[in-house]
């Protein structure tokens, strides 16, 4: 009869407290960050310099100006040391970006031919194009420490095409000397040539058609969440209609994956962590592939 009780009593919690679980789902996609678990390295003053030192990406460059700019400030230290910190810098400041690509960049398409660019020819390159949020795909609870693992030297951004199956990966190696990270090199590949083909197939259909997603959904479906509150996390069950009550806005036509060391080999398990790029605001879906078919099992914000 106890747990009777507590789980109705949760029920009735999560009722109560629906609006400010959807008020943080409407903030999640629209929002960016690193790991919500570590302060900022560096001051929000210092962030606004970093990120965009001569203004607005937009603005027309007068080259009478020149002689009376001020060079910009150093890039502190501090922004090497977790590639989370790194990557979100250098997607925003195309000066930062030209300056840490690997010259001649080499870029391999599916039939290993090669196309090299010198830095006179480099474009800035939005790595999580143009979004808000990027996405994290983990096998395991223990493989998400790697995003904090300062010894961390290499690192990918996968930008998964679901419809047309394809991949872009652009590859980040820390210089041994310097201990700056670098973009070296970018590889495209279709989803035959990675071990994640079955499991973005299926996201594809789950994201986009929602009878499928209605069909591959855990009844009750586990869900965890925060409250403002309370100290703890609420954590119980939700019935399948009730996810559709407080499910976030999926991303249907492209996943950016960043991998910081993680092995897939053909996984029964996929944790899809959204985060954003400039806050502390996560979501978290765990996927389970059982009989050969993947389902969402858990939920987490």
């Amino acid at each position: 009869m106890r747990d009777f009780i507590k789980k109705s009593l949760f029920r009735s919690k999560i009722m109560n407290h629906k609006g400010v679980v959807l008020a943080l789902l409407t903030l999640l996609v629209a929002s960016a960050c690193n790991n919500a678990s570590r302060s900022p390295v560096f001051s929000e003053a210092e962030v606004r310099e970093i990120m965009n030192p001569d203004g607005p990406l937009s603005k027309p460059h007068d080259e009478a100006e020149d002689s009376f700019a001020l060079a910009p400030e150093p890039v502190p230290a501090a922004v090497d040391e977790l590639f989370d910190d790194f990557i979100s810098v250098f997607d925003q400041n195309a000066e930062l970006q030209r300056s840490r690509v690997r010259y001649p960049f080499i870029i391999v398409d599916e039939t290993g031919s090669d196309t090299v660019r010198s830095a006179a020819e480099w474009k800035h390159h939005f790595v999580f194009m143009q979004q808000d949020f990027s996405t994290v795909l983990w096998t395991s609870a223990r493989e998400t420490l790697l995003s904090d693992n300062i010894n961390v030297n290499h690192a990918e951004v996968q930008q998964i095409y679901l419809h047309s199956r394809r991949m872009a990966t652009l590859i980040f190696d820390r210089d041994s000397a310097s201990g700056r990270w670098e973009l070296t090199s970018e590889r495209h590949f279709g989803f035959a040539a990675t071990p994640l083909a079955s499991f973005l197939d299926f996201y594809a259909r789950f994201a986009t058609d929602t009878l499928y997603q209605r069909n591959h959904i855990s009844d009750p479906l586990r869900f965890v969440s925060t409250d403002e509150d309370e100290d703890d996390p609420l954590v119980g069950f939700i019935d399948v209609d009730q996810w559709f009550e407080f499910a976030p806005e999926l991303p249907r036509d492209v996943l950016t994956n960043i991998r910081y060391g993680q092995r897939y080999d053909h996984p029964r398990r996929i944790i899809m962590q959204m985060r954003g790029i400039n806050n502390g605001m996560e979501a978290q879906l765990s996927f389970m592939r059982e009989g050969g078919q993947w389902k969402l099992i858990g939920y987490e914000n």
